[in-house]
């Protein structure tokens, strides 16, 4: 299956080796998270994988996690960064790699969107926005998942994430897909 958005590989942004390589699972939502932290990419490819090495980096070396923790990295820019090695090539044939971005086995076995931002009254960038709805109707095409099992990372764990805005908009964010969907049929 090809995406309709361009997904800059791990190894087109440079990422470390990961510790061990992440089995393959059946995932069954889509888990969206905000990185909590201010935009830094400038909306620029450079400035995204100098992002994505960062938050990699911060995953391996402080939470000891063997990869990044997240399959996909959505930036202000809307461009979209594979997180975890082997997320593109396992969502291609309808599976996910296990990853650790939900804090729990059902979370972490279906695919994590990061997306770049404090999302919790800030709003997200058209730009940044298409890029999530035709991210996540990607995923739901090729594993075969329902829009409506589109989830915020609050849903999984005892968190903020992905932000009070951000979370407000999942609704939105279904119907969106929803219409991709459709069109594309």
């Amino acid at each position: 299956m090809d995406f309709s958005v361009k997904i800059i590989s791990t190894l087109e942004w440079n990422s470390r080796s990961e510790k061990s390589i992440a089995q393959q699972t059946t995932p069954t939502h889509i888990v969206i998270h905000h990185t909590a932290t201010a935009p830094s990419s400038n909306g620029t490819e450079i400035g995204g994988k100098k992002l994505a090495q960062s938050i990699q980096n911060y995953h391996m070396n402080h939470n000891g996690w063997i990869d990044s923790g997240h399959n996909f990295l959505n930036t202000v820019g809307g461009i979209v960064f594979e997180g975890r090695h082997g997320t593109v090539d396992a969502l291609k044939i309808g599976k996910c790699v296990l990853s650790a971005h939900c804090g729990n086995e059902l979370g972490n076995a279906s695919p994590g969107i990061e997306n770049e931002g404090i999302y919790m009254t800030q709003k997200m960038s058209q730009i940044q926005w298409e890029a999530l709805v035709a991210l996540c109707a990607d995923i739901c095409l090729s594993c075969r998942i329902s829009p409506e099992k589109i989830r915020g990372h609050r849903d999984f764990s005892s968190t903020a994430c992905p932000g009070d805005w951000l979370y407000a908009q999942l609704p939105l964010l279904i119907k969106q897909v929803k219409d991709q969907l459709a069109a594309r049929r």
